[in-house]
């Protein structure tokens, strides 16, 4: 009696345990490594963030209580932590919820009882998500004149 297969992919009949099984196709893409990705396929690093944040105008990067803070005139619209694992981003109420509620890295970030802004988790952070919020937070402490 033949063997059934375990799954639609792997072909029927008996092999040898220590024999490959020859799939048609592979199960799960093979996904080639980015320079600068930790492997996971949406992840970012410090360097991508600093990059998407230095190419804002009149940006500048200096400390902030053992951070890295991002600020327009003077203004801080985001703060990472030395090990570069996640952002503080400041953006208003809807774009936190918005981003908390539709990104599973992101959550909101609170000082004392006001919503102060989104944290994500740059390891599985998209990057075209965080240029976005960067971009805003930015405007937001930018003003008009820029």
């Amino acid at each position: 009696m033949p063997v059934k297969p375990v799954h639609p992919a792997i072909p029927r009949g008996i092999h040898r345990p220590d024999e490959p099984i020859a799939l048609a196709k592979p199960l799960f893409p093979v996904l080639t490594p980015v320079e600068g990705h930790k492997g996971v396929p949406n992840s970012m690093n410090l360097d991508q963030l600093r990059a998407i944040a230095l190419s804002l105008p009149e940006t500048s990067e200096a400390p902030h209580h053992g951070r890295t803070s991002f600020r327009v005139k003077g203004k801080i619209f985001a703060t990472a932590p030395p090990d570069g694992s996640s952002v503080n981003i400041f953006v208003d109420e809807h774009a936190v919820r918005t981003a908390a509620a539709t990104n599973p890295g992101c959550s909101e970030v609170w000082w004392g009882k006001r919503l102060a802004g989104v944290q994500v988790r740059l390891d599985d952070a998209d990057e075209a998500l965080v240029a976005e919020l960067l971009t805003e937070a930015w405007r937001a402490k930018a003003g008009r004149d820029l």
